[in-house]
């Protein structure tokens, strides 16, 4: 069952590790959901990678299963790791990504390819 969970302020993490909380969850049975290890989503809901000292962020896949395992809508929860959601998008953008994601699999790793890489996300 989903729910619509107020905007979180601050880290990410920080949010991520008071929703495991509140449902009275342990990191090893959330980190089995998301098939990684308990150390590392610990790092995760800190916002620092154990072994370089720098800032982390969870993925967008991660923050959408995560939201799933605590049943909250993922919109916030994205928004407060620093992911665009299709409501944030300009209508340029949001018909954009519906043309990217009507083109076959082949032809979107073809377009990704040609793009420069930017961002602050990392695949954790």
């Amino acid at each position: 069952m989903l729910f619509y969970v107020e905007p979180y302020e601050g880290p990410i993490g920080l949010s991520l590790r008071a929703l495991r909380q509140q449902r009275g969850l342990s990191l090893r049975s959330v980190a089995n959901q998301l098939r990684m290890s308990h150390s590392r989503l610990a790092e995760l809901e800190r916002g620092v990678d154990a072994h370089t000292g720098r800032a982390i962020q969870p993925s967008y896949a991660t923050v959408r299963t995560l939201a799933r395992i605590y049943g909250v809508s993922p919109e916030p929860l994205l928004r407060a790791a620093g992911f665009s959601v299709v409501s944030d998008l300009t209508p340029e953008e949001q018909a954009l990504l519906a043309r990217f994601r009507s083109l076959p699999a082949e032809a979107r790793r073809d377009l990704l390819a040609r793009l420069p890489s930017s961002g602050p996300h990392n695949n954790t």
